[in-house]
């Protein structure tokens, strides 16, 4: 990736004021998902969340809760019902690799905490009245601005920042006949607290995935955003100001002709909170799937200090999900992409990486892509992994196995894709490990 010399000069925040989205925006999905598409998705993703929140042992007050936040304000916006799906234009998610716009997670620790993004979806995604789907979204995100009581302590001034420098000058007239060019955008992601009470409830997360613009790319727009949103906090004594030498760090990293990692950044992530309390999370992929060069990135080609014992651990995990034998291992082998995806175009390749800008040097979170290149079925995958965390002294054996199982409609044995990832970033001399899980219900026959 290469960053421009000199960026464009930082927009103040007097110029981009917090405001709801776009009325001709929201005008253009006039047609809602009816209530049958709401209780197929309700149905079905009920399930899913019920599994996993129960296998994680929350308590049952707070599953019930977060049960009928999903039923009353996600499931109704997910799309038209699989089965008698006639999406416009052959709109498909990006979410996932199957199309699926839910994803899962469920993050390893003392005890597990559960979470899941999803793209929301209307009749209108993929036409010219809204090609980059983000009608739906929108509409969401000003119901919660209606009614604080949904997701208290919501606040979406970032969210506006950089909806505005990403898609602001996007006119309704450039949508005509853009059918053809019709993706996603916008994701959104929630994370599920255990507990009730002491400021904890439900964090709302934006993802943004810009277009390529004539003589821009999406890296560079992601970093020209980032400064001007910074750039333009009017107290200096805001944390979020040292985030500016984390994102300089980063940039040095990725314009160094040491590295040779080809890293490609496509998308930004927000808390959905007060600014100063929010992450910065830019992702980007490499084409390079060798263990040596995970190692590189994950300490920043030296920038990073990082444990030898946190590395040894990281390898651990990666044989473990990847089902790579020791004899077999060579750091420098580059991974083999599953048979059945061999001939999907549309399947990305390589390793996906995130880096949280705070701080004198970001943070590093890898994606290892289990579900495109483990040699491993979903089973065999949750078995590694298991493994690996009870080494750890974390168990929830039993309780993963359970979860998977409500998720996968019962096919884990022998079954594959369910995981998508298993991701690791270092702490200390350990990792921490979250796992990523589709449901994959454009791929299961039995819906």
């Amino acid at each position: 990736m290469r960053l421009p010399d000199s960026p464009r000069p930082a927009l103040t925040m007097d110029l981009i004021p917090p405001r709801p989205p776009s009325p001709a925006l929201l005008s253009n999905t006039p047609n809602a998902n009816t209530k049958a598409d709401a209780k197929w998705w309700s149905d079905i993703t009920l399930r899913h969340l019920h599994s996993l929140l129960s296998s994680a042992t929350y308590p049952l007050k707070q599953q019930h809760r977060l049960l009928n936040f999903h039923r009353r304000f996600v499931a109704p916006h997910l799309g038209p019902s699989i089965p008698t799906s006639s999406l416009p234009s052959g709109f498909r998610s990006w979410m996932t690799d199957d199309s699926t716009p839910v994803e899962y997670s469920w993050k390893w620790g003392s005890k597990p905490s559960v979470r899941y993004s999803v793209e929301l979806i209307s009749p209108s995604s993929g036409t010219c009245k809204d090609p980059w789907n983000q009608g739906e979204t929108l509409s969401f995100l000003c119901g919660l601005e209606r009614d604080q009581s949904i997701i208290p302590g919501v606040d979406l001034t970032l969210f506006h920042r950089f909806y505005e420098l990403f898609f602001g000058g996007d006119s309704g007239e450039d949508w005509e006949g853009l059918e053809q060019a019709a993706r996603s955008t916008l994701f959104l992601g929630f994370e599920l607290p255990e507990c009730v009470g002491g400021g904890e409830d439900i964090t709302l997360k934006a993802y943004f995935l810009p277009r390529e613009r004539p003589g821009q790319s999406v890296g560079t727009q992601i970093f020209e955003a980032v400064r001007s949103v910074l750039g333009s906090l009017p107290d200096r004594n805001d944390p979020r100001h040292d985030t500016c030498k984390s994102l300089e760090a980063l940039t040095s990293f990725l314009t160094s002709e040491k590295n040779n990692s080809d890293l490609s950044p496509f998308m930004l992530a927000v808390d959905c909170i007060g600014p100063s309390q929010s992450r910065l999370k830019i992702y980007a992929r490499s084409p390079q799937t060798s263990f040596a060069s995970v190692l590189s990135i994950m300490a920043l080609a030296g920038r990073r200090v990082v444990s030898p014992v946190a590395e040894e651990q990281l390898r651990n995990l990666w044989l473990a999900v990847l089902g790579i034998s020791e004899p077999d291992f060579d750091p420098d082998e580059e991974l083999i992409l599953h048979p059945s995806l061999e001939g999907d175009g549309n399947v990305p390749r390589g390793v996906l990486y995130y880096f949280d800008v705070a701080g004198d040097i970001p943070d590093v979170k890898v994606y290892i892509p289990v579900g495109r290149y483990s040699r491993l079925d979903d089973r065999a995958v949750a078995r590694g992994l298991i493994g690996f965390m009870c080494k750890d002294g974390k168990g929830y054996a039993e309780a993963y196995e359970r979860a998977l199982r409500g998720i996968s409609g019962g096919e884990a044995d022998g079954g594959w894709g369910t995981h998508t990832y298993v991701s690791a970033s270092y702490r200390g001399d350990g990792v921490v490990v979250t796992s990523y899980l589709s449901p994959q219900l454009y791929r299961q026959s039995a819906y």
